[in-house]
């Protein structure tokens, strides 16, 4: 805490560490159907839902944040998959910023608007403290940039059980969102 207070802004209330990392890299996914999975090396994950809507406007800000965006794009993850938030394993979330963490938290449901600072003191994000811990690989802002692909990535580690420290116990469910012009998400679960 105090080597992230120590930190500089670049713009208020913003300081550096509340940014993400600008990298190069890449991700690789191969998608495929259950059948043909299930004569492959590794276990089993399927995507049992997915979304996406736009919320553009002219600017990347919007006043809402994406809320009712992500209200709608987790409404339908959920009656997809037939889950709700609070059965997810693990969420991974888009993180360009530290603050898109708490618009997730409340868009997808967790919580109440403005709930989000309470939601984490109470509930915790991290594993062994939360029943859902968040961005288990470090997220953007920690790990590395890639555009959410590294999250949806971690989804899959998670459920199939290949994270060592960081994994968390008995994964049958993971989520990703993403908050941002283009929201998105998926729910991921282990077959």
């Amino acid at each position: 805490m105090d080597v992230y207070m120590g930190a500089r802004y670049i713009t208020e209330p913003f300081r550096l560490f509340d940014y993400c990392l600008i990298n190069d890299g890449a991700i690789c996914m191969i998608l495929t159907s259950v059948e043909r999975a299930k004569n492959l090396r590794k276990p089993v994950v399927e995507m049992i839902a997915t979304s996406a809507c736009g919320d553009m406007a002219s600017s990347y800000m919007k006043e809402d944040f994406f809320y009712e965006g992500l209200q709608m794009v987790s409404r339908d993850l959920y009656a997809g998959a037939g889950v709700k938030a609070t059965d997810m394993d693990s969420i991974q979330i888009y993180d360009n910023f530290t603050a898109t963490m708490l618009f997730a938290l409340e868009g997808i449901g967790l919580c109440d608007r403005g709930g989000a600072g309470a939601y984490i003191d109470e509930a915790g994000i991290t594993l062994g403290e939360s029943p859902r811990p968040l961005n288990t690989s470090g997220g953007h802002t920690s790990e590395t940039y890639m555009q959410g692909f590294n999250h949806q990535v971690e989804c899959i580690r998670q459920l199939r059980g290949e994270c060592g420290g960081r994994q968390v116990p008995d994964s049958k469910l993971s989520m990703y969102i993403c908050a941002a012009p283009i929201i998105s998400g998926h729910i991921f679960a282990r077959r």
